[in-house]
This record gives C-alpha cells, structure tokens and sequence, in this order.
C-alpha cells in the first residue's frame, strides 16, 4: 500500500476509535434538538405486583429549556401529585377533602419558580376515597429559573425539579439518558423493598403482622401485610403492627367484613367472632399503631386496607378451635 494512502487509513482508524471511546460526559452540553421539546418525568415507580412502591419523581432533575414542555405520567398505583408551591412553602398535611390538593390547576403554562401550578392526583388505579385520578399531566415553561415541586401526598421527601436555561441552550442530557435513570432507580427500589419485605418478616409471627413499612430514607412503601396468612387459635390474639411508618402519614386499615362507607372504627377487638370490625385509620405514633384483635371463634377470616386492597394489600386469618401436638 502507498505511504500516503497508509497514512490516510490510519486517520480515519483514530477517528472511529476516538468517537467510540467518548465518554458520555465528553458529549455533554452538546444536545440540541430542533424546536421545542417534550421531556418525559416518571411520577413514582413500583414492582411488577405493587407490593413495593416508590416515592420518587425519576428522573428527580431534568434541565430543559424555554418553550420546552415536561409530560410527567404515572408509574405507579401509590397516588401521587405534581405540585409546585410559592417560594419557600413546604407541602402541608394531605388532605383528599381539599380541592386546592386535589384539583388540576387550570393554566397549563408555568414561567416563573414559585408560580403555583398543581396536577391533581395521579395513579394508575382509581380510588374511591379520592377523586378521580390522572394518568398524565403536561407543562410548558416558558421562563428561565429553577423549578421545585413536590408531591403534596408524600410531603418533602419527594421532590423534584426542573432546570430552565434559555431557548437555544444545548441539552446536557438526552431524553434516553432520563429513561435510563428511571429503570436504574426504580430496579434499585424494588430490589431494596424486597430486602426490606424479607428482614420484616423475620420479625412477624403468627401473631404479629406488620401493616406495610416505610424505609428509612423514606423512598419506598411495603404495601402488603407481613405476614399476609396467619394461623391462630381460639382466644389468641394477633397484633397488626404499624410502628414501621416512619413517621409518614400513610393512611392504612385493618377492616373484617363488611367494609364501613367511612374509615372509622366499627367493632370490638378484643371479642371477635366475626362479623364486621375495623381499626379506622391507623395513627403513625403511639399505642394507636397497634390493633390488636382477640379470636374468639373458630374460622377463617379475610381483611384488607381499605385504601389499597385494590393495590393487593389484603391478608387472612385461620383461627383453629384447638391445638393439635403439632402445633
């Protein structure tokens, strides 16, 4: 081969080998697509049967610009909302009888940090105690500024935001590389949840069931009772356990039988035969975090959340009339 044609391929060779090993932050601030953009946010994420739900926006920070427009969608049947609050307000209490909480604010544009624009709620699932929930909710922006939102349901602990540089400015991230963080994160979550489920359950017994838990770092939910069947007999009691809430304010209940039309407490624990009983809604401190229910009649009895039964948070008691040596 001729020298100089030698050379040539060469340089071509070094320039294919160059571009394949460019780092991704190499490419950074590179990105620029034509006309205004829409970003996809994931609202929350979960396992493949609910059981592990998290509470996170994903990715947590995108950086967009001027004109460009976030479509956050639903990824999960944990409710949430998309909220952005005046400048240094944190989210209050939830509360599914406001309608400042739970209605979708009516402008579909936002263009200054602290301009206050709300979803509503957002799930996969519909529940009855709330009003009718969403699956998507768009926003363009149409100011520069850094814009923090939260989910008023789950308070501080979820928040996100998104950066606004001016029309024209390069993406420094791709919309593939927002994706990526969404399955790494929500793998992350549901591989924790379940190490969290395993470790919970070591602590259950037969008669103590924990009603769900929420992680330290206050990222996921376990949406199931732990143990989900439990085997007892006449005159045992069983203690369905909320202590692990973290301090979250997750509602939960423990309701037999008929389901009362408000979650109030019906019944008497400490003499159940059956029939309808429910704790009400479980308080997340105090002696109230337990209900304890006394058998005092042989059969199998079912109950659930009333929040999330829809969500598979529903357990069973089998009550025995006697013990047989083998128990």
């Amino acid at each position: 081969m001729p020298k100089r044609l030698r050379m040539l391929v060469a340089a071509v060779a070094a320039v294919l080998l160059g571009s394949l090993f460019l780092s991704p932050a190499a490419t950074a601030g590179t990105e620029r697509m034509a006309g205004p953009t829409t970003w996809r946010v994931h609202v929350g994420d979960q396992s493949r049967n609910g059981a592990i739900q998290g509470m996170q926006f994903l990715p947590g920070e995108i950086w967009i610009d001027v004109g460009d427009t976030v479509r956050w969608t639903a990824a999960s049947m944990e409710p949430h909302t998309v909220t952005f609050l005046p400048p240094g307000q944190l989210p209050a209490p939830f509360d599914p009888s406001n309608p400042a909480q739970t209605t979708q604010s009516a402008s579909h544009r936002i263009g200054t940090p602290g301009d206050v624009r709300n979803s509503g709620v957002m799930s996969t699932i519909q529940f009855s105690e709330l009003p009718p929930t969403i699956t998507s909710y768009r926003l363009t922006f149409t100011g520069q500024g850094d814009f923090v939102y939260y989910c008023l349901i789950h308070g501080q602990a979820m928040r996100g935001t998104v950066h606004v540089a001016a029309a024209g400015t390069p993406y420094p991230h791709s919309q593939r590389f927002y994706d990526r963080q969404y399955r790494a994160g929500r793998a992350s979550t549901v591989r924790h949840g379940f190490d969290l489920v395993s470790e919970i359950r070591e602590k259950s017994s037969n008669h103590h069931v924990y009603v769900g838990a929420v992680d330290e770092k206050h990222m996921l939910m376990v949406m199931r009772f732990i143990r989900q069947t439990v085997t007892v007999h006449v005159g045992d009691t069983v203690d369905f356990d909320w202590s692990l809430n973290m301090g979250d304010p997750v509602p939960h209940t423990v309701t037999f039988g008929t389901e009362p039309p408000a979650p109030i407490p019906v019944g008497d624990p400490r003499h159940f035969t059956g029939g309808s009983l429910s704790s009400g809604v479980l308080p997340t401190a105090g002696p109230g975090t337990h209900f304890r229910v006394t058998f005092e009649k042989a059969g199998t009895y079912h109950y659930i959340c009333q929040f999330h039964d829809g969500m598979g948070m529903v357990g069973t008691v089998v009550v025995k009339s006697h013990k047989s040596h083998d128990d």
